[in-house]
Order: structure tokens, then C-alpha cells, then sequence
């Protein structure tokens, strides 16, 4: 699936937009991940699927009853803290799509920031300015969870660690596993990320 066929193929088969687009234009914006499931049918939005998932097939809830509300604010706040992650991954991103994915990507990014890809994040102060408050963003992230040496709900895995570990998962893949700045990154808030992703493993190969 590429970034260009991602609108049609949505429109094609009844996904709902998620949200709308960022360029002005107010349209919407239909995005990955979609499920179709022959009991309910089109499903798109992250949290949207989780919540199906859990009612249609309650094998490990992830939403744990009165905790949904708790869940989407923490991922909203964790998503503005990491705010700084896109800038410095924006060419990294780029550069590991195929041709086709890579014209529609640039081209509607830099729409909607106003500046090519090259210029969000230059190597220098700029660069190491969203860095450092990526990091401080993660070490936010951190106090909050302090005390919980797994998982944001302590010994439960729900939603939210799925949030978190996706965020990195993304981070790993463009930047590189042996990337300086993976290696940077994993080291944060003494390695907490890198266990977390070890620990969701089995979550993450596809049966």
C-alpha cells in the first residue's frame, strides 16, 4: 500500500476520515490502520478498532473498564510531549519510501508546513533544538510513569503502551536500528523505551 492509494482505497471500501487535513483545504484526511471484519464491517481509527476489538473479541481488553476517557488524554498529551520527533525524522521517513510514496509525501508535507523537507529540521541548532525537546518531552513521559516500572497502567498492558510503542517502532525503522540516533535514543530515561518494546514483542509479528 502506498501513500497515494490510501484515500481511494478508503473512500472504495466505506473507511471513515479520521480527521481532516492539515493543508487548509478542510477535506478529509482518511489514514491507516483499517480493519474489515465480516461481523461489524469497515473500521478505521486506532482507538476506534482497539474498542471494537475489545467488545467483539475480549481475549485482552485494552481499554479496561473506566479507563478509556484516562487512556485518549494520555495519549494526546504523550503525542504533544514528542512533538519534536517528526522534525528530526521527517528525511529519515522520506527516505525509506518507495518512489511513488515519496512524491505524495514531500509533496503534501511541505503544503502543509510551508518549507521543503530539508528545511524543518537542518543539521545545527535547529536540529538539535527538536532533539532536546524530544527529549525533554520523553523525560515528561517518564516522571509520570515513574513509578510504574512496566506499564502505564502498572502490571496491565493497554492501549496506551501500544500508543508509546508504536511511536518508537516508527522511530527505530526510519532512523535505523544502529542509527546514532537510535542509539541515543534508547539510552533515555534509562532504557525504559527499549524495554518496553522488548516486552510487547509478541504483540508486534503478524499470525
Amino acid at each position: 500500500m502506498e501513500f497515494p492509494d490510501i484515500e481511494a482505497l478508503c473512500i472504495k471500501i466505506g473507511a471513515k476520515h479520521t480527521r481532516l487535513k492539515r493543508d487548509g483545504s478542510g477535506r478529509p484526511l482518511y489514514t491507516l490502520p483499517v480493519i474489515h471484519d465480516p461481523r461489524h464491517g469497515v473500521i478505521a481509527d486506532s482507538a476506534v478498532i482497539a474498542e471494537y476489538l475489545d467488545s467483539a473479541y475480549p481475549t485482552h481488553v485494552l481499554f479496561p473498564n473506566g479507563t478509556k476517557a484516562l487512556q485518549l488524554a494520555f495519549e494526546s498529551s504523550f503525542v504533544a510531549n514528542i512533538s519534536g520527533a517528526w522534525p528530526v525524522a521527517v528525511l529519515a521517513n522520506y527516505s525509506v519510501l518507495n518512489p511513488r510514496s515519496q512524491e505524495f509525501y514531500r509533496r503534501t508535507r511541505e503544503v502543509e508546513n510551508g518549507k521543503k523537507l530539508e528545511e524543518l529540521a537542518p543539521p545545527g541548532p535547529v536540529r538539535e533544538k527538536f532533539w532536546n525537546e524530544l527529549k525533554g518531552g520523553l523525560e515528561v513521559i517518564d516522571g509520570w510513569l515513574n513509578k510504574e516500572d512496566g506499564y502505564v497502567m502498572g502490571e496491565t498492558i493497554s492501549y496506551a503502551d501500544f500508543v508509546v510503542a508504536a511511536r518508537f517502532i516508527w522511530m527505530r525503522t526510519v532512523f535505523g536500528e544502529q542509527s546514532s540516533e537510535w542509539k541515543d535514543l534508547a539510552t533515555w530515561n534509562g532504557g525504559r523505551w527499549g524495554r518496553l518494546l522488548k516486552s510487547l514483542e509478541q504483540y508486534t509479528t503478524v499470525v
